[in-house]
């Protein structure tokens, strides 16, 4: 996860099935059961679609594990703070994959890794 440059807005970002999301954590957007109103920023992501999250060979090859970056806030001309999110996808589809075992000894299952 990560937050933006310091504002009064603070918005928090995420990654999950390979899609990023945004929240609010001033709490000023509420969903009817009181917690907070997450927005899905990307909707391409899938198995193969990374959308903000890094390959196999940019974190073993740079040690770079994220591939989102909030960019430095934007004042419009009505004075309204905007942010921005800049984000690598990333097309996994023709790539070989690798089944490595869980190190969780308490799963039996195994994680699918795309190899160049």
């Amino acid at each position: 996860p990560k937050m933006t440059p310091a504002t009064k807005t603070r918005l928090l970002s995420f990654i999950s099935k390979n899609n990023i999301y945004v929240c609010d954590t001033t709490g000023v957007e509420k969903n009817p059961d009181g917690g907070l109103t997450v927005h899905q920023l990307t909707k391409e992501g899938s198995r193969f679609i990374l959308c903000g999250a890094a390959d196999y060979q940019i974190q073993e090859e740079f040690s770079r594990y994220s591939g989102y970056w909030w960019a430095p806030p934007v004042v419009n001309s009505d004075s309204d703070i905007i942010h921005r999110i800049l984000y690598l996808s990333t097309d996994e589809t023709h790539t070989d994959r690798v089944e490595i075992p869980s190190l969780d000894p308490t799963k039996q299952t195994c994680e699918s890794f795309s190899i160049p």
